[in-house]
């Protein structure tokens, strides 16, 4: 059996009864006393790591499989002298090492020789120099609680380990990024080791960071008046507003007794440090708001308990054990002991991964290149004459950046959550009401869209039973046209400070008023393709049905969206949250982190579907030949307007400021606008130039002439009656004739009119041939789309003649003279409409000549026919012959 022994370097002369040889001390007793063991003071810190380091060493002794064949054994150092000191126990903090140091150091090196491995519970000042001169024999020495960054330099020690993380300096870096300070003050303990070295780090990682540090102040633990006065002083010629204190817990303690009530402390003042206040008797009464950073803190380990319970024969409190470091030191011995495991490589690195699943950190212990573990840091709020602190953040395991920070948390001195400013400059608040430009276009654009939209829903109770109108499915428009105006009423949400109840109605009104535009356009293209593709007659009752089943599934879909967004905004704490950037502090909505995500996400998720049947019905859509009846021109541009918001929306919020709120809106805006005028002005444009086309004399002609018609084919004769209302001669009877030869066999053509504000009318007739002349470049009017239609020649009369071009929803009638009949030119022919009055001409365009002068002599061979029956009359297409 070989021995082996691990030395532990600690503050022994804190210790009644203990006998020293040097610095070698004996006599520890692992039974717990009262009489012995202070454990608010350095032997209970001493005394209760120890059972832990014991507990580690029993665990491998037990255990051959680390180091088969060997036995550990232990050895005590006191690095605070070689005797009892009262003294050591409460009013010793390691700022008097030199000497203990120096005798430690020669006797486990020179006298103690069998001891190849140190474990450390020092005050970083102690440790100085007995770590530099055991690493530089190569004895490794681990620290759990020594903190000074000054260790991580592996230049001066390169055997030094730790299994706690460096993160005094970057936590102070990460807290003051948060906020965006970018003005401090330190005040360190220039008497300490902690105190300097990471006050030298922070002014190092500042500068390179561009945070000026205004003052830096050195006031020793035990200070006078003097020293005081001038700390404050500085601080205030200064004008320092966020004060870093650097050096132990009872330093920070005293030093903030002593300022914080010369005028430093208040709502605009915000003291830190990556230590917490502890005082020996009563807790500072100015500790409110004071911000600690430490390593998180892990779970207690119940098996370290009961054990250290057993040796004690005393039961512990179970957060003494996170709370004295023991699975730290635990894990010191561990790691010191596997790595000896790999001998005979005696490097440096031996220790930094020995594969080990450690107690002082989740999964595998691994250190980093300085010979510290990683992980993470807890930012904590303190409170007045409480040892308890309110946590609010947490960073990553490098301390670089946040992975939660509470934005709602009332962290600061006030009960605030707005870090005050750092005196670079002063906070101006920003806020959307009636005297900045945003909130007057907020309440001008929400009023101009409201009131578009009950223009638009005007316009489709007007004209609901026009034709064109009819065609869009007007109940289902409206619709549309309440879910646009939801949309723009949400503006009226922006105006003035965000409040809880506001935000919710921010995202429920939107989500409804998209739910409501992707709705009706599902809903009435849908039954469209549906009526389109039927291949036999349907009857009105059925139809009817299918409408209001369609509707009803459709409806399902927004309604569960709608009621899964309510649900989510009554469960979940939805607030505002204010931040801070560039001196402008601005509140916004923001969705807590997991707050009742899922209902959200599946509320999500049913848009996002809708969008997709939007999408496929696009593609059904294009196969409706009939003009006013085909949106898929429409569909495709909602569906893009629809997606163009939410992708402009998720790259506004990834940057936000100030104005994101206003830009969203502003998007939001422009999609409703879009919506309204695809949709419904569209329409209202074709109804005008259809009611532009059509002059009042011509409309009232028309309504005669099929009332006419009606009679006829009814078998009536309609009659003239004079004044007094009796009969004096009865009209002859009315006739038709269909033009076909141009067209196709079914009597249709493709056929297009464009009515240009009654100045002109162009119509071009073709057949059911691929048109070879629609790509005219001369041609640059508006020029509506093409579809099937029937020409068609009328007689009244002797005398009353007419043209009619009938598609499935109008009728466009040119009356024809013995005067002004057709002229042929080229492929085209022309009819002069201005003798009756209107200030248009009719122009058809044919595939060729030929086709030309076959329409015209089917026209006139159609009106010659109806006219044999009528002995006497004249011929009324004098120009138009070609015999």
């Amino acid at each position: 059996m070989i021995n082996i022994t691990l030395g532990i370097l600690s503050n022994y002369c804190a210790f009644k009864n203990m006998v020293f040889n040097g610095s070698y001390a004996t006599n520890f007793s692992h039974i717990f006393d009262p009489d012995v063991v202070d454990m608010d003071g350095n032997s209970g810190w001493t005394y209760y790591s120890d059972l832990a380091i014991i507990a580690a060493v029993d665990q491998v002794n037990r255990n051959p499989a680390i180091l088969p064949g060997v036995h550990v054994n232990l050895k005590r150092f006191s690095d605070c002298g070689s005797a009892f000191d009262a003294s050591a126990n409460l009013e010793y903090y390691g700022n008097s090492a030199g000497y203990a140091s120096a005798v430690a150091a020669n006797d486990i090196l020179n006298v103690h020789t069998d001891v190849i491995g140190v474990i450390g519970n020092q005050y970083s000042t102690t440790a100085r120099g007995i770590n530099e001169i055991l690493s530089d024999n190569k004895i490794p020495v681990c620290m759990a609680c020594t903190g000074s960054p000054r260790y991580t330099d592996k230049n001066k020690y390169p055997y030094v380990f730790r299994t706690r993380p460096n993160f005094h300096v970057p936590s102070m870096l990460l807290l003051l990024k948060q906020w965006n300070v970018r003005r401090v003050a330190i005040i360190y303990q220039s008497d300490n080791e902690f105190g300097i070295s990471a006050w030298c780090e922070m002014k190092k990682s500042f500068r390179r960071e561009k945070i000026s540090v205004l003052t830096s102040v050195g006031v020793e633990a035990n200070f006078d008046d003097a020293a005081i006065e001038y700390a404050r002083l500085s601080l205030k010629q200064s004008d320092a507003r966020y004060i870093i204190i650097s050096g132990n817990n009872l330093y920070i303690s005293s030093i903030l007794r002593a300022l914080a009530p010369k005028g430093l402390y208040g709502p605009k003042y915000v003291w830190m440090s990556y230590n917490a206040p502890r005082s020996r008797n009563a807790f500072p009464e100015y500790q409110e708001g004071f911000m600690v950073a430490d390593a998180d803190p892990l779970d207690a380990s119940e098996d370290l308990w009961k054990i250290t319970n057993e040796m004690a024969h005393y039961e512990f409190d179970v957060g003494d054990v996170v709370g004295y470091s023991l699975p730290g030191f635990f894990d010191c011995v561990m790691l010191m002991l596997l790595g000896f495991s790999k001998a005979p490589l005696m490097v440096a690195q031996l220790w930094w991964g020995t594969g080990y699943h450690g107690l002082s950190a989740p999964g595998l212990l691994t250190l980093d290149s300085n010979g510290d573990r990683q992980g993470p840091v807890t930012f904590s709020r303190m409170r007045n004459n409480s040892t308890s602190t309110y946590p609010f953040a947490r960073s990553a395991e490098d301390v670089e950046r946040m992975t939660y920070y509470n934005q709602t948390a009332k962290i600061f001195n006030g009960d605030s959550d707005l870090p005050p400013s750092d005196g670079s400059v002063d906070i101006v608040f920003h806020v959307y009401n009636w005297d900045s430009v945003e909130g007057i276009v907020l309440t001008a654009t929400s009023i101009f869209g409201v009131l578009e939209s009950f223009v638009c829903v005007g316009f489709l109770v007007r004209y609901r039973r026009n034709k064109l109108v009819l065609a869009t499915s007007p109940a289902d428009t409206i619709v549309l046209c309440i879910g646009c105006m939801i949309l723009f009423a949400t503006g009226f949400g922006y105006i003035g400070t965000p409040t809880a109840q506001k935000c919710r109605n921010r995202v429920l009104l939107q989500v409804s008023g998209a739910s409501l535009i992707l709705g009706p356009m599902i809903v009435k293209n849908g039954m469209l393709v549906w009526l389109f593709r039927q291949d036999t007659r349907r009857e009105k009752a059925v139809i009817d049905g299918a409408w209001r089943r369609v509707r009803l599934a459709s409806c399902l879909v927004p309604v569960l969206s709608v009621s899964l967004v309510c649900v989510w905004g009554a469960r979940a704490r939805l607030e505002p949250v204010r931040f801070v950037q560039d001196g402008v502090l601005y509140d916004r909505c923001r969705v807590p982190a997991n707050s009742e995500a899922a209902l959200l996400d599946a509320a999500t998720a049913l848009l996002f579907c809708m969008w997709l049947l939007l999408v496929a019905t696009a593609y059904f859509t294009a196969k409706i030949q009939i003009q006013e009846f085909n949106e898929t021109s429409q569909i495709i541009l909602i569906a893009f307007s629809f997606l163009v918001p939410v992708c402009l929306v998720g790259m506004i919020s990834q940057a936000p400021d100030a104005f994101t709120d206003f830009k969203v809106y502003i998007v939001v805006f422009i999609f409703a606008s879009v919506i309204l005028a695809t949709v419904v002005g569209s329409r209202a444009l074709d109804v005008y130039r259809s009611q532009l086309s059509r002059p009042t004399d011509v409309k009232k002609e028309s309504g005669r002439l099929r009332r006419s018609s009606k009679a006829t084919i009814e078998g009536a004769r309609p009659s003239v009656r004079q004044s007094g209302g009796r009969p004096t001669k009865s009209v002859s009877s009315y006739g038709f004739a269909k033009l076909s030869k141009v067209c196709d066999p079914t009597s249709r053509c493709l056929l297009a009119i464009d009515h240009e504000f009654n100045l002109w009318v162009l119509v071009k007739l073709q057949t059911t041939e691929r048109c070879t002349f629609c790509k005219r470049k001369s041609y640059t009017g508006y020029l509506s789309k093409w579809t099937l239609g029937m020409p068609s020649v009328h007689m009244l009369g002797d005398r009353k003649v007419w043209l009619t071009l009938s598609s499935p929803l109008k009728e466009d009638c040119f009356p024809i003279t013995d005067t002004f009949g057709f002229v042929q030119e080229g492929s085209t022919i022309q009819l002069d409409q201005r003798p009756f009055g209107l200030n248009s001409s009719l122009v058809v365009e044919f595939g060729s000549a030929g086709k030309a002068a076959a329409f015209v002599e089917e026209l006139e061979a159609a009106v010659k026919e109806m006219q044999r029956s009528k002995p006497g009359t004249n011929s009324l297409l004098p120009n138009a012959s070609t015999e």
